[in-house]
């Protein structure tokens, strides 16, 4: 109503500036000159030397603009638009020179002084940030306005905000030089008090209050802060004023100190104004006592009346004040009644121990007594002091600090030592004080006192010390009387302490008890040195009799104080022990035991033994020490209860005062105790300083001892009867003495050495003490094996360490890593001594035993375990330990290690592995010598083991001869990849192979090594060894290219090649080709020439020759090539070089050559004469030669001539192959089946080939007519007899590994056969298919991978027979036969079931069975897929009433549910969960079929993908199904499947659908059909005349789990499209029918209606909806139609045979 409009609140990162800061920026834009500040308060304080009339125009116009702005914001209220203005300001003076800051200063001083005490702590910060910036750049153009500044600046030093307190001192500082400090304070002290006075007498909350919106918390905020920093500022103007200065200013000093208010600061509620308060009158008493003589009353009630003050930070300075009140002021004690004021305060604080400010409270007490005043009476008060003080001291808060403990303890003591020191003629008095202060005092301490009791302890001693180095002064010659009566009532103490516990006994009390009265004794003991520099002396009261006690007549006499004080403590132990040992015997108190071995160990000495054996014997052997262990210890030892470690210490400790002969029969005695005692007996006696007593030695090699340590070694480390004592003990048993040699006999030695070893050497059984013994064994190989004994002890426990560094299979939890790396410093520790003392042999022995060692390790146990790196390690550790102190054998020794005896026997079978894989593959042809067959196993793991060595010799050549430096946690792998990484070979790093002394052989050898692992790891992918030998492989050729940086001379290498190449051929050639293209990366062509140019390849017969061409076939051209006049040479040549372009006139003239040998032989050419090896190879190599030029020419240009005598040649020797294949196992023969089957798969190749471009050549014709049936009847026997022979043999042994390349060779053929030539041929020797079948379904489950594969390829290609079979089946109007689907039951059933167990214990869809290849888990698994992928290959081929068939099959044997189910165990989980379906990494895996080529290596990745196809071909094939499955499983894996489906399945598969129907649709007359890809949509449009019909079908994202939506949306009148929209569902929903074939069906009835074909009268329906056909069978009576399968299903439901309509017979 009229009213003022409210204003939004300014809010957070608004850009626009508050109102003031606006009409502040406005005020600077339209006014140019600074008016002044009419805007301060007038009742703000200002000094009167500043007024506003300074602010005249000619100071003003000199002022920047930019300051004009900022000045004015700096007025403002707003705490924000202040500290913004600040932050500019300080920029500004900053950035600006000094005459402008000069021109501003006037202003500056005003807005200061209101600044620095402004409420917000942020602006006094910035206030004082932008005063020192000022005051930097001012410099001596401030000293007008320093008085002004001064008293803010000044008292800002003690700001309460800390900051800001800091940067004002800071400013302070700079403004002035340190030595003039002083004097600017003195040139401002009048305004600087002016200031202090203001503030402390005349200012009050209100009138501080200049900010009428504030609260009144605020208000009185600052009234505190401002109060608090002045008083600070004054003290701080005191300290730093010297007193003539001081008064000078007197007049306005005493104006504050005589003033009331100040007095009644010191009553303040506010901790700080107190602490400030007491600190400025402690300044003042000590700097200037003279403004406060006046006020004595005021300060002696201020500081005595406080004296119960709490407050941590107040207590210093009033305790401070205190003792300054007391010196300044004589008679201070006038101006209060000491008795009711002061005394009750002091009692208070000492009786509640300072209440938790002990530390700086009690350390003022002993000055304070000294001023007592003389009214008091001493008698009273003394006692009162003391007792509360005690009763300080058993405070909680007391007890619970040490340092408070500490504080109390210490200045009782003192006092105590004071008064007595005082008053020390006073007998009465110093008798009671001891009496009834410090006697209960220790009783307090030795019963419950605190745990910091020794505190009190070490100053007792030191009070009593004190007396007794002063007995003898005249002075004080009390003293002698007080120590004497100290010691008497001590021992009376421990006395009756010791006898009320005795009456109420109780273990734990007696032995804290004991503990307490040692603690004390021990500290009577230690002398404790008079502090000089410590001792309090005072000015006044001072007795004349105390003088200084320290004088050199002392000193002469310590030593007989010493010996005196030495005596009673002797006395007072003596009681003590007394007592311990009648309280042992008559109470059997065995806590006591220890305490008085601590006791004896501590006062221990002739005279107290004789004292004891006096106490216990009273016969006349008092004198003979050892009537202690007779009387007393021996009872004590023998004692069951009694017998203890403390009993034996004091045993041995007696030893010492014994003669030989009585040592030898105690130790006697010892050996016929229980077994524990007798062990505690021995481990005292290894101990030092008991050990070098020559009789002991003696004692610890007898029999007895032996046998004792060998017993405590077996419960040790066999029995696992272990204790920390005797482990302890077996270390002891094994210290050496001054002679180094053992204590214990060398019989106890081997034998725990041996029982230690068997533990070592068999980590397995003995699993718990493991690690105790071997810790124990590094210890012990330390003391046995050194430059004096050598091997005096044998070299067992070094080989048994250096075994268990080596062992693989430790667990770790039974070994820790700290004991392994015990274990392998020891054994190198070992070796580095040993060879340097050894001699060569020895050295070679001892090397040659720990190369044994890791030979072992790899040999006889699991590849996979072995760790390669940790071995190199070991070997590495140990050559450089040689180095380092026997340089000279060095590769000797190395030698030792990598060349092993089994690495020559193993290389030449691994040889004959490759070459056999070679020859059989025809990559190394042997031409004029046999080739030698190997026995080895396909499960061998020599191949792995021996090429781990390989790995390992490289590794230890590769590895620096010196450590590289490294973190801790870095292997021995890294120093070799600092190798491999290497460019720069001048700065190479030495490596172990440059200590060879044969390192051309080295190479040699390492180079054929590597070349034999690359041909085992091509040709044998499918062995077990073969994924960790591809993997150790890898870094094989890397590594020899580094090695060969280290030979001088290559040309050495390369000589020796050529020799091994010319003698040994075969891999030494192959050899060549990887040292040239792979290492040193040479020109090939160039270095084959160099080869053959040598003399050694120019005989006529060289099979070196032949194989070194094979081997750089691929490089060189044949021109390059020698010329051979022989025929196999020529032949291998030419099948070499056949991809060159330039040798077809060689093609020519080599057929010619095998005319002319085919012309020789004639019809005996084709007898095999296997006898004659050359003849045999020659054939091999034409059949080879053959199915190479097949193989490289294209269909246009290989001749006629050359084609027919290639198929010749294979149908010729087809005819024979029955006659070869009953010698297969022969490797010539089976070499021969490997080309044959070859030049049948290139020439399958190449008829399909030239099928695509010439359909009706006559080739094809020729094959199909005349040679196809003959050679597929004779490879389809050789298969069966073949698989006949091998599934035999598997059963007993498997076969030969040099077999696997014949069987991938010769299985590859398979996958070419024709089923036409083979299901359909009339030849009577060709098998029939049901064999055919069950010999490959037997070859499924067979463990060998390439005989599964035989078994799968040729089921595929009998596939197209299958089905043709099975449609004459289901056509036939005979009696239905079985399906040949039904004939896979048996099979697939096995398979299932052991499918099935394996995953009987894995959840569907909650975790994944991953299965490991060469496992029986993977041979069945992968047959049950692999019967799948044949059985859903077979539906994709059906047609769709045979797929039905096969669907309706499946479905009622339930097998496709338990395959489901099985695949959802089997699928990867990353598939199942992969979260991004947009990227699908696994896409290809369902929709891209799996390859199964016989030579790729066995994974578990290959099942997983097998099982993403089977999935997908699944869903595929049989949809129906599949929904039926996933509608009936749980939700949570419903999910599951339906996520997966529908990431990777169903797109590919809707894209699929639609291309399908795309590619149908132009074939119907009346149906027009559309896609539309993007929404997976299918409308057809069928027309009659002018009408039509619409059927729209939409694909859901899940296809085909999710059915798709169909929709009729026009109707032709008349029609009953329900019934066909029905059948369209049906046939996509429940029949595993495709959309186009719904579509088609739909198409098809709709044709058929308007056609005029009857419906049939069961289903109402034209077209049968699982056979699809009309209806045929009409009744004769009322001349209805019905399908055939509608009338079976009727007469077998209704059990009758009459018509459904007319009910009249059929």
């Amino acid at each position: 109503m009229g009213g003022k409009h409210k204003q939004a609140q300014r809010t957070k990162n608004n850009a626009r500036p508050s109102s003031s800061g606006r009409s502040a920026e406005l005020l600077g834009r339209s006014i140019p000159q600074f008016a002044g500040f009419s805007a301060v308060k007038e009742n703000c304080f200002a000094l009167p030397t500043l007024t506003l009339a300074m602010a005249d125009e000619n100071v003003d116009s000199m002022i920047d603009t930019n300051f004009h702005l900022v000045l004015k914001k700096m007025n403002k209220k707003d705490s924000t638009t202040k500290l913004k203005a600040l932050q500019e300001f300080t920029e500004l003076v900053k950035s600006n020179d000094q005459e402008t800051i000069k021109s501003i200063l006037v202003y500056w001083c005003r807005l200061y002084i209101i600044l620095s005490t402004d409420a917000d702590h942020k602006v006094r910060e910035a206030t004082h940030s932008a005063q020192h910036q000022v005051v930097l750049k001012a410099k001596r153009n401030l000293a007008p306005y320093l008085k002004q500044l001064a008293g803010p600046w000044f008292t800002s030093q003690y700001d309460t905000y800390a900051p800001a307190a800091s940067i004002a001192t800071k400013s302070f500082e700079d403004a002035f030089p340190p030595n003039k400090i002083q004097e600017a304070i003195i040139y401002c002290q009048e305004e600087i008090l002016n200031y202090i006075y203001d503030n402390l007498i005349v200012q009050t909350v209100q009138s501080l209050n200049n900010n009428l919106k504030g609260t009144m918390e605020d208000a009185e905020a600052k009234y505190e802060r401002i109060v608090i920093s002045s008083l600070h500022g004054y003290s701080l103007y005191i300290s730093k004023v010297n007193g003539a200065d001081i008064e000078k200013a007197e007049e306005i000093n005493k104006k504050i100190v005589c003033s009331g208010k100040f007095w009644k600061f010191a009553k303040s509620k506010v901790t700080p104004i107190r602490t400030a308060f007491f600190g400025t009158l402690k300044t003042l008493c000590q700097k200037a006592p003279f403004l406060l003589k006046s006020e004595t009353e005021h300060v002696v009630n201020a500081v005595f009346l406080n004296l119960d003050e709490t407050e941590p930070t107040v207590l210093p300075n009033i305790w401070e004040a205190v003792l300054l009140s007391v010196t300044t002021f004589e008679e201070w004690y006038k101006h209060i009644n000491v008795e009711k004021a002061v005394l009750p305060k002091l009692y208070k604080v000492l009786k509640e121990g300072g209440q938790g400010n002990a530390s700086v409270i009690y350390p003022n007490m002993l000055p304070f007594l000294s001023h007592l005043p003389p009214s008091i009476d001493n008698s009273v008060f003394y006692f009162n002091f003391f007792d509360n003080m005690r009763l300080g001291l058993k405070q909680r808060s007391t007890i619970a600090s040490r340092s408070e403990t500490s504080a109390v303890s210490v200045t009782l003591i003192e006092c105590i030592q004071y008064i007595i020191m005082k008053n020390q003629s006073n007998l009465q008095l110093c008798e009671k004080l001891i009496k009834s202060i410090l006697m209960p005092l220790l009783e307090w301490c030795l019963s419950e006192g605190p745990d910091s009791y020794k505190q009190l302890y070490n100053q007792v001693a030191g009070l009593i010390q004190y007396w007794h180095r002063n007995r003898n002064h005249p002075d004080v010659h009390n003293y002698f009387k007080y120590s004497e009566y100290f010691w008497t009532n001590l021992d009376s103490l421990f006395q009756g302490l010791l006898m009320n516990i005795e009456h109420n006994y109780e273990k734990n009390a007696l032995t804290d008890l004991a503990v307490r009265q040692i603690e004390l004794l021990i500290s009577l003991k230690h002398t404790i040195k008079p502090r000089k520099q410590m001792k309090v002396k005072f000015e006044t009261e001072s007795p004349p009799e105390c003088g200084d006690l320290n004088t050199s007549a002392t000193k002469a006499k310590s030593d007989k104080c010493d010996e005196s004080y030495q005596s009673a403590l002797n006395s007072l132990v003596f009681q003590l022990c007394k007592c311990y040992v009648n309280l042992i015997n008559e109470k059997q108190c065995k806590e006591l035991l220890e305490q008085l071995y601590a006791l004896i160990l501590e006062f221990e000495n002739r005279e107290f033994f004789i004292s004891l054996s006096k106490l216990v014997t009273v016969d006349s052997c008092q004198d003979k020490l050892i009537c202690i262990y007779e009387k007393l210890l021996y009872k004590w030892l023998k004692s069951s209860y009694l017998c203890t470690k403390a009993v034996i210490d004091m045993i041995f400790i007696l030893f010492k005062y014994l003669n030989d002969n009585e040592k030898l029969n105690i130790l006697d005695t010892f050996t016929k105790l229980k077994t524990e005692q007798c062990g505690w007996c021995i481990a005292r006696g290894l101990c030092h300083p008991y050990n070098s007593d020559p009789v002991i030695q003696q004692w610890l090699s007898n029999e007895k001892v032996d046998e004792y340590l060998i017993s405590v070694a077996e419960r040790e480390l066999i029995l696992d009867e272990s204790t920390p004592e005797s482990s302890i003990l077996l270390k002891q048993a094994f210290t050496v003495h001054k002679n180094e040699e053992l204590f214990i006999s060398k019989n106890a030695v081997v034998k725990i050495v041996n029982i230690i070893g068997n533990c070592l050497l068999n980590p397995s059984d003995h699993p718990v003490t493991l690690d105790t013994c071997a810790s124990l064994a590094a210890y012990i190989s330390s003391v046995l094996y050194t430059e004096d004994l050598k091997l005096h002890y044998g070299i067992d426990l070094l080989l048994s360490l250096f075994t268990l560094s080596c062992n693989m299979r430790v667990d770790p939890e039974t070994l820790s890593q700290d004991t392994l790396w015990e274990v392998n410093t020891a054994w190198q520790d070992v070796i580095g001594v040993l060879f340097c003392c050894l001699e060569t042999e020895k050295l070679k022995s001892v090397a040659d035993q720990f190369a044994l060692i890791i030979e072992k390790e790899l040999l006889s146990n699991d590849p996979q375990t072995f760790n390669k790196e940790e071995m190199v390690d070991k070997i590495v550790n140990f050559i450089r330990v040689i180095k380092k102190n026997n340089g000279f054998v060095i590769f000797k020794l190395l030698e030792l290690f990598l060349e092993r005896s089994f690495v020559l026997e193993w290389r030449f079978e691994l040889s004959a592995v490759g070459i056999c894989a070679q020859y059989s593959q025809g990559s190394l042809s042997s031409l004029y010598s046999s080739v030698h067959d190997s026995t080895m196993q396909a499960e061998d793991d020599k191949i792995l083991k021996y090429f781990m060595w390989l790995g390992l010799c490289i590794d230890v050549l590769l590895t620096p001869i010196e450590a590289i430096e490294r973190d801790e946690d870095d292997d021995s792998e890294d120093e070799i990849n600092d190798v491999v990484q290497e460019d720069d070979l001048s700065k190479k790093v030495h490596t172990m192979i440059d200590v060879s002394d044969d390192i051309y052989n080295v190479m040699l050898n390492l180079l054929y090594d590597v070349t034999l692992a690359n041909v085992i790891k091509e040709d044998y992918k499918v062995i077990k060894p073969y994924s960790r030998l591809d993997e150790i492989s890898k870094s094989f050729i890397e590594k020899l290219r580094i090695l060969m940086t280290h030979i001088d001379s290559k040309s050495h290498i390369e000589r020796e090649l050529m020799y091994r190449v010319t003698k040994h051929g075969c891999l030494w050639a192959k050899a060549v080709h990887l040292l040239n293209a792979e290492v040193s990366k040479e020109d090939l062509a160039n270095v084959y020439g160099d080869y053959l140019n040598k003399d050694n390849f120019q005989e006529e017969v060289c099979q070196g020759r032949v194989h070194l061409t094979q081997a750089f076939a691929e490089t060189v051209s044949f021109d390059d090539v020698m010329c051979n006049t022989r025929l196999p040479e020529k032949v291998v040549t030419l099948r070499s070089l056949i991809h060159r372009d330039d040798i077809a006139c060689d093609i020519t003239g080599t057929f010619k050559s095998i005319e002319a040998f085919k012309m020789k032989y004639g019809k005996d050419l084709y007898n095999l004469d296997l006898t004659n090896w050359e003849r045999t190879e020659t054939l091999i190599e034409i059949i080879r030669l053959c199915s190479a030029v097949i193989k490289n020419n294209k269909v246009q240009t290989l001749s006629r001539e050359h084609w027919d005598f290639c198929v010749t040649f294979l149908a010729n020797w087809c005819t024979r192959l029955p006659e070869l294949r009953q010698n297969y196992q022969k490797i010539q023969v089976a070499s021969f089946l490997s080309a044959i089957a070859e030049l049948f798969t290139n020439v399958e190749n190449y008829l399909i080939d030239l099928e695509q471009h010439m359909p009706e050549n006559d080739s094809i014709l020729e094959w199909r007519a005349v040679f196809a049936q003959d050679v597929h009847t004779e490879l389809i026997m050789t298969w069966l007899y073949l698989s006949e022979r091998l599934l035999e043999q598997h059963k007993e042994n498997p076969p030969r590994m040099t077999r696997l390349p014949f069987l991938q060779q010769f299985g590859s053929c398979i996958g070419f056969l024709k089923s036409d030539y083979v299901l359909k041929t009339t030849d009577e020797r060709s098998p029939k298919w049901l064999k055919l079948m069950k010999t490959s379904c037997a070859l499924l489950t067979n463990p060998l991978h390439s005989l599964q594969l035989w078994g799968y390829h040729m089921l595929m290609a009998l596939i197209p027979g299958f089905i043709e079979i099975d449609s004459s089946t289901i056509n036939c109007s005979k009696p239905k036969k079985d399906l040949v689907l039904k004939e896979f039951k048996d099979s697939l059933v096995q398979t299932q079931d052991i499918v099935h167990t394996m995953l009987i214990d894995f959840r569907l869809g909650e975790n994944s069975c991953r299965v490991e290849p060469y496992t029986d888990s993977y041979t069945y698994t992968f047959a049950y897929l692999l019967l799948w992928d044949i059985i859903l290959t077979m539906c994709e081929r059906a047609s769709t009433e045979l797929r039905y068939q096969y669907a309706d099959w499946l479905r009622n044997e339930d097998f496709l549910t338990n395959l489901l189910n099985n695949i959802f165990k089997l699928v990867p989980a990353e598939v199942l969960h992969y979260n991004d379906i947009r990227i699908k990494p696994f896409d290809e895996w369902f929709t891209k079929k799996f390859q199964l080529p016989l030579t790729d290596p066995i994974t578990s990745n290959k099942i997983e993908r097998m099982v993403c196809w089977v999935y997908g071909n699944t869903v595929t094939q049989l949809p129906a199904l599949v929904r039926q499955w996933w509608s009936n499983i749980e939700t949570r894996v419903n999910q599951i499947v339906d996520r997966a489906t529908s990431a990777y399945v169903s797109p590919q598969l809707c894209s699929q659908e639609l291309a399908d129907v795309a590619k149908h649709e132009n074939k119907f007359k009346n149906m027009v059909i559309k896609i539309h890809p993007s929404v997976r949509e299918v409308v057809a449009v069928y027309t009659v005349d002018e009408a039509q019909m619409d059927l729209v079908i939409t694909l859901p994202t899940n296809y085909p789990l999710g059915g798709p939506d169909v929709q009729c949306n026009r109707q032709i009148g008349g029609t009953t499209h329900k019934q066909w929209l029905m059948q369209f569902k049906m046939c996509v929903l429940h029949q595993n029918g495709r959309i186009w074939d719904g579509l088609s069906l739909w198409n098809n009835n709709l044709d058929k209606k308007f056609d005029g074909v009857e419906e049939c009268y069961i289903c109402f329906a034209v077209l049968h909806p699982g056979t699809y056909q009309l209806p045929k069978l009409s009744c004769q009576t009322c001349r209805k139609k019905f399908h055939s399968a509608c009338l079976y299903k009727w007469f077998s439901t209704s059990n009758k045979s009459t018509c459904p309509i007319c009910r009249n017979l059929f």
